[in-house]
């Protein structure tokens, strides 16, 4: 028992020596000598007869420290919270108390336990000014190089009901660079007032009026006065509203005629129950994919007049669906206690004065909702823009066409 104990402990010693790059002891070698026959693989002997040791190489990942979590250096740490700012914080839009979460310490203690999770207080008071300096030097860098730029600017109410204006630069293909955020609480957001917010920023990040080729904003009576001074101001730049903006205007004129209102209002009723009923929701999902539809009813998001269409064009896709469920007995009246579809949601969904009216929306708009599907990206220009209201325009006027045709 001694004697195994022994042997043990002199091959654990010989082990510790040979992850550390030393070569054994010769008594070591000698008390094992007479061990199994796989620990003389280490040895040879020399021509007198004893016995050398022969020293192996050892691989890097072999070395002891790798297995240890050594205390972080103070430009290690600086770097560690430098990512977990820029790359997880700031680009996932994720709040700054995320690290104070006791569920992420415990996540990181896992994976790095000499790592000092960093307070949301030493985020936003020692890092968070040093990298916008950062990013402030290279877009001065950047724009200093360049030329012809498009100015961009909108206001706005956030989360805490401040008023907000944003300034941005732009070039076709390339991503736009923000200038700056000013807050105009408790300011009146006149013309003058605006001019001044865009001439600061454009001082900002040092840019030269004589770099900006064009301005575009949206077009509220505001805006309209803004961009006449703007041009007073500087008379080579051109200024323009935002086109997008314009066509989504013409949807909201054609959407809130009194017919097509009542046809939005209705839209909503039957996607408002469908979706808040966990039961008839589940149901007309069944009936939709057995009949091959993929997507389902589609929700408004206010100021996007363009997302009515949308809206319209998912429930007329699932008219054969609620026809189908509003028919069981179940649905038009209570059986066994459970709660029927809605009296009103019934009588629309079996109204077909309401599917012709929702299938003349949707063929007067859609056009112009895919406008903006095509050119809502950095690539498209003035000619993309005119090219598809062009377009749109020969699409209805052929579909005019059509129905003419039809109905003679």
């Amino acid at each position: 028992m001694c004697l195994a104990m022994k042997v043990g402990l002199d091959t654990a010693a010989k082990l510790a020596d040979s992850v550390l790059g030393q070569a054994p002891s010769e008594a070591s070698i000698a008390d094992d000598v007479d061990g199994d026959d796989s620990s003389k693989k280490s040895k040879s002997l020399t021509s007198s007869g004893t016995v050398r040791a022969v020293k192996r190489k050892v691989p890097e990942t072999m070395d002891i420290t790798s297995y240890l979590d050594r205390p972080m250096k103070e430009e290690d740490i600086d770097k560690a919270n430098l990512l977990l700012l820029r790359r997880d914080l700031v680009f996932t839009n994720t709040p700054f108390s995320r690290p104070e979460s006791p569920f992420f310490r415990k996540f990181t203690s896992v994976l790095r336990p000499t790592y000092p999770v960093p307070s949301r207080y030493m985020l936003i008071q020692k890092y968070l000014p040093g990298e916008e300096a950062n990013v402030h030097l290279d877009d001065v860098k950047r724009l200093s190089s360049e030329r012809d730029f498009t100015v961009l600017t909108d206001g706005w109410e956030d989360l805490l009901k401040r008023s907000v204006y944003g300034t941005l630069l732009a070039q076709v293909s390339e991503f736009p660079v923000v200038l700056g955020l000013k807050n105009l609480s408790g300011e009146r957001n006149t013309a003058d007032k605006i001019l001044e917010t865009v001439d600061d920023a454009l001082t900002k990040k040092d840019v030269l009026a004589s770099k900006v080729l064009a301005v575009c904003t949206d077009n509220p009576t505001t805006m309209r006065a803004f961009r006449r001074k703007f041009s007073e101001k500087y008379p080579w730049v051109i200024t323009t509203y935002c086109f997008m903006h314009g066509i989504n205007t013409i949807i909201r004129k054609i959407t809130t005629f009194p017919a097509m209102k009542t046809v939005v209002s209705k839209n909503a009723r039957i996607v408002s129950f469908f979706r808040g009923s966990h039961y008839w929701g589940g149901q007309l999902k069944e009936k939709a994919a057995s009949m091959g539809i993929k997507r389902g009813l589609k929700t408004n998001t206010e100021t996007r007049f363009y997302a009515l269409i949308l809206q319209a064009l998912s429930v007329q896709e699932h008219r054969r669906a609620l026809a189908d469920i509003c028919l069981h007995d179940d649905a038009m009246r209570s059986i066994n206690g459970m709660s029927p579809v809605r009296r009103e949601v019934i009588t629309i969904v079996m109204d077909p004065q309401h599917w012709t009216y929702n299938d003349q929306l949707i063929r007067t708009c859609k056009p112009l909702v895919d406008i903006i599907g095509n050119i809502e990206s950095r690539d498209a220009t003035l000619a993309d823009c005119m090219l598809e209201l062009i377009g749109a325009h020969r699409w209805s006027g052929g579909r005019r066409t059509q129905s003419r045709v039809s109905q003679g």
